[in-house]
């Protein structure tokens, strides 16, 4: 038998780039994407790149629908919408004036500014926080330069489903 020769020891492997804070990543992704995208590439997966920005998203946007169900013109203005609704059905004999009339009482019963803000807020975070996450996907943007035109049709990738307004022309 020979002796094994002995195997050389890999390279030392280049220091990690510092990581930065998340905080220092949710301000610098307007001032320094690309540093910002690069430090999230070398890094290793986190929970945390996405959900904190969505969180923030869906509190900011409970307490802008909070703020917005506040004021009685737009409270007002729901009313408006939902009466004239009703009126066009009672037009097209869909229901019944008494219908109507008793759907009305149900609106003022349970349909106050209270309601409006919790119903508005649960919609923000049911649709709006997923269209948040997913509108760079949309849009062609993944963070990691395949932005490019797909070579068949000449578009940008998009996630199925997608509106076909994505990217809007000014981008």
């Amino acid at each position: 038998m020979e002796p094994m020769s002995p195997t050389p020891a890999p390279p030392p492997a280049a220091p990690p780039t510092p990581a930065t804070s998340l905080p220092g990543r949710l301000m610098n992704v307007v001032a320094a994407p690309g540093e910002v995208f690069a430090g999230i590439k070398a890094t290793p997966p986190s929970v945390a790149n996405w959900l904190v920005p969505v969180l923030i998203f869906a509190v900011i946007g409970m307490i802008s629908v909070c703020i917005m169900f506040a004021q009685p013109a737009i409270q007002q203005t729901v009313r408006d919408q939902q009466v004239k609704a009703l009126d066009k059905q009672v037009q097209q004999g869909k229901i019944t004036q008494a219908q109507e009339d008793q759907a009305l009482q149900v609106m003022e019963k349970f349909m106050g500014p209270t309601m409006l803000a919790i119903f508005g807020s649960i919609s923000i975070v049911i649709y709006g926080s997923p269209r948040f996450s997913a509108g760079p996907w949309c849009c062609g943007w993944r963070g990691d330069g395949c932005s490019k035109p797909n070579l068949t049709t000449g578009r940008p990738w998009r996630l199925p489903g997608c509106p076909p307004s994505f990217p809007p022309s000014a981008w």
